[in-house]
């Protein structure tokens, strides 16, 4: 487009004079003029994306392919620019009455555009301190900023997850969720219910059938009624004594997946050797977490307590029995779990036929110790005579995390951004919990990953940045040019900071990205612009001043704009 309009003006000029010069050479210089500021500006924008290319993990899939379609689109867009288009122009702008008078609406721009830089070219100081105070405001409000890894998003469904004790049977689970379905069912902006208690049989997820997940479909709703929608459920939720829920839409509970293995915003592993340490101070960071502000659906992920039934041998009743442990293990097994013994055919199917104690017995704690294992001199003797059986407590899910046991106490967040209450947390947990030697704490959340990807981002950005400047210093004809190409920065990136403050959103990964979008089009258009009052000046042998600076945006507003 930059060079189209700048044909087209060149033409427009070639035509008021007493001798115009011939289509083919008006358009050819006018390429030329512009093709060195077009080709490096590009190039410039290019550098400006690699570091998006360059993001890791997570951050990485979601943002590295729409940069390298754009990085791609723009060198097609450079190669049409520098081959293609000079052709057409030639071919199609040669008629005089198709560029006779310039288009209505740009030459209204451009005359409002000269009457504003009338204006503002009174008053330069006034201008340049109030830039410079807009930059100080933008950069001085940047630290209260609210950051986030991804927005929160307004999906239409929620994902619950309840977790009862653990130990819960399935009809249990079954009963309480419908009590949970019937609750949830009363709120207004709730379509349909529908849960799902444990895992299938080769199931990746390793849930029992204390746990449950619960898809929840949403009415159509206006925008602040879906915003408050996770506050009501999580009220209608609240009744429920002896169960945990967390409350997510779909996307969000995925990517917490990916990002922390769980589906809440913030996961903290405490790490350590002692099962039992690591449970007490889990308890500990739950009362803490309930304490910061912004802190929900707080839980323990493997709670402990599960009733067991223990089945200790005694080696030496054994030996007096004659009784091997692993026959006396086969039969316990065999007894409670079954045991494939034989199949039967009907037509052409085949049923196992499994060999196992009747649900009742099997259900029946106090028959345990009445099982009979035979012995090697033909004698049936009790369990009870050769074991102790007792109840005790165990855990249902033993977790490793770097080959080392975890215990994961996970929360969500409302009110504030997942970063600020992961600093809270930090802070908390360093001040108000004294852990054991050889136990320590981790958090594994989209909070963390946001902070990683920011930091390779800025790290990535000033490589880029360097790049840049070495770049624009071989196309620029002095250091003030680059100093007036660089100066344009800050500006765009203080216009992005106060369009978040004013929108009353969170700085996510994505508007970072998008702020790189940014810098890339404000440093193109300086290029361009810069790279138009050297043309002016050389060209048309105008000096710098005033009247090149009302100039070059006079004759450029229509196509950087």
């Amino acid at each position: 487009m930059i060079g189209v309009e700048n044909v087209t003006r060149r033409l427009r000029e070639n035509r008021l004079l007493v001798q115009p010069a011939s289509t083919a050479r008006v358009v050819l210089d006018a390429c030329v003029e512009v093709r060195s500021a077009v080709v490096y500006a590009t190039f410039a924008v290019i550098i400006v994306f690699l570091p998006v290319i360059a993001l890791p993990g997570l951050s990485g899939r979601l943002f590295a392919p729409l940069a390298t379609a754009y990085v791609l689109a723009v060198m097609a867009s450079l190669a049409a620019a520098v081959t293609v288009v000079p052709a057409l122009c030639a071919w199609l702008l040669a008629t005089p009455g198709e560029t006779r008078r310039e288009p209505p609406l740009a030459g209204w721009t451009a005359r409002a555009y000269e009457r504003l830089l009338a204006r503002l070219m009174r008053h330069p100081r006034f201008v340049i301190g109030g830039m410079i105070l807009t930059t100080l405001i933008g950069f001085a409000a940047l630290p209260f900023l609210e950051s986030d890894f991804i927005p929160d998003f307004k999906e239409g469904h929620l994902i619950i997850h309840m977790t009862a004790a653990p130990g819960t049977s399935l009809e249990q689970s079954l009963k309480l969720g419908r009590q949970v379905t019937e609750k949830l069912r009363q709120l207004p902006e709730i379509r349909s219910v529908a849960q799902r208690v444990g895992r299938a049989s080769l199931d990746e997820d390793t849930s029992g059938p204390h746990t449950s997940e619960f898809e929840v479909d949403l009415n159509q709703v206006d925008g602040k009624a879906s915003r408050q929608i996770d506050a009501r459920v999580r009220k209608a939720l609240d009744g429920f004594v002896g169960a945990s829920f967390s409350v997510s839409s779909f996307l969000t509970m995925r990517v917490n997946e990916t990002l922390s293995g769980s589906s809440s915003a913030v996961a903290i592993n405490i790490i350590g050797d002692d099962l039992d340490v690591l449970d007490i101070q889990a308890n500990n960071i739950v009362r803490m977490l309930h304490q910061i502000h912004g802190a929900t659906d707080v839980r323990i992920e493997a709670p402990p307590g599960v009733p067991e039934l223990a089945i200790r041998l005694r080696p030496a009743d054994l030996e007096r029995w004659g009784l091997r442990s692993a026959d006396v293990l086969r039969s316990i097994h065999t007894a409670w779990q079954g045991e494939t013994v034989g199949q039967i055919y009907e037509r052409s199917a085949a049923f196992n036929v499994m060999v196992r104690l009747d649900d009742a017995s099997r259900n029946d704690v106090a028959s345990v110790g009445f099982l009979p294992l035979h012995t090697v001199h033909g004698n049936y003797v009790p369990l009870r005579a050769v074991a102790d059986i007792y109840e005790t407590n165990g855990r249902y899910q033993v977790s490793h995390l770097g080959a080392q046991r975890t215990q994961t106490v996970t929360a969500n967040v409302t009110g504030r951004s997942a970063q600020s209450f992961v600093q809270d947390a930090r802070t908390a947990i360093a001040k108000n919990i004294k852990l054991p030697l050889g136990t320590y704490v981790q958090f594994t959340s989209a909070a963390e990953a946001e902070s990683q990807s920011r930091k390779e981002l800025f790290i990535n950005s000033g490589l880029a940045a360097i790049a840049v400047m070495i770049l624009l210093s071989i196309i620029t004809q002095g250091w003030r040019n680059l100093a007036l190409i660089l100066v344009n920065l800050p500006f765009a990136f203080v216009g992005g900071i106060l369009a978040i403050i004013v929108s009353g959103t969170t700085l996510t990964l994505g508007a970072t990205v998008g702020f790189v979008t940014l810098f890339g089009i404000t440093l193109r258009n300086s290029v361009m612009m810069i790279s138009h009052f050297e043309t002016l000046v050389e060209r048309e042998h105008l000096t710098w001043g005033v009247t090149t600076a009302l100039r070059g945006p006079e004759t450029a507003s229509s196509p950087y704009s």
